[in-house]
């Protein structure tokens, strides 16, 4: 498993072509990617989070929030605008999440992208993010991980210049988070006391994010130019899918 998952990441990132605007792009603080920066992310949450101390789910999902948007101003230190952009889309995506629980009971996820973003896409973008939709379905990270491996080789083959980036960041945060909720899944769960794990499908996980940094990307390439698309994706991914872990904890076990 660990195999594949270093050659996956070595084949996306030695194949990715630099983009022609990447010199203008806003890299994150340590220059991690947008997957490591994604995971870190969901550390930094885990760590600051208490679930004893809240007396109700929406202060609980709202403290999660906020220590998102901490490490958010944290990665981007040196960037307002950044900072700006990626606490935008984190806000707007975890939003989408929580609403979703509201009204569905679940993430309303068919694929891994929001379906306010459905016209954002091509059809080819549709058709290998549905691949990793399809891998993720599996609960697997080796059938995940060959997916990735998979998908990058056609995007490198298939897809404009325009596709590209988005899908890079996609590939990119689906490997972080899977490789992350396959590990880490059981001791978020057993931050509320809970010791059986078995039940968790931890592979709805990923798609939350994977959606949150479809839309965080667009609207950050929006909102702050070409340059807002990497803090947006990181923005929109950070987050989503904790949130997502904890209200399906609370749903089943509370």
């Amino acid at each position: 498993m660990i195999g594949i998952s270093a050659i996956v990441i070595a084949v996306f990132w030695g194949c990715t072509k630099t983009d022609a605007n990447s010199d203008k792009d806003i890299q994150t603080s340590t220059n991690k990617s947008v997957g490591q920066s994604h995971n870190s992310g969901l550390d930094y949450i885990y760590k600051s989070i208490q679930i004893k101390s809240y007396k109700s789910t929406d202060l609980l999902l709202d403290d999660l929030r906020r220590c998102a948007n901490s490490f958010l101003m944290e990665e981007f230190e040196n960037d307002i605008n950044a900072q700006f952009v990626s606490i935008q889309n984190n806000e707007s995506a975890i939003l989408k999440i929580r609403s979703d629980y509201q009204e569905f009971g679940c993430v309303n996820i068919e694929n891994v992208w929001f379906a306010n973003n459905s016209n954002d896409l091509s059809e080819k973008q549709k058709e290998l993010l549905s691949i990793l939709a399809d891998a993720l379905n599996s609960n697997d990270l080796q059938t995940v991980l060959i997916a990735c491996q998979t998908v990058n080789s056609r995007v490198i083959n298939e897809c404009s210049e325009e596709e590209r980036t988005l899908m890079e960041y996609s590939i990119d945060i689906c490997i972080a988070s899977s490789q992350y909720w396959s590990e880490n899944i059981d001791k978020w769960i057993q931050l509320f006391g809970v010791q059986e794990t078995r039940w968790f499908n931890w592979g709805s996980l990923p798609k939350s994010d994977i959606a949150g940094g479809i839309g965080g990307a667009i609207g950050g390439a929006i909102a702050g130019g070409g340059a807002g698309a990497i803090p947006g994706a990181l923005g929109g991914a950070i987050g989503t899918s904790a949130t997502d872990a904890v209200l399906q904890i609370l749903n089943h076990y509370f």
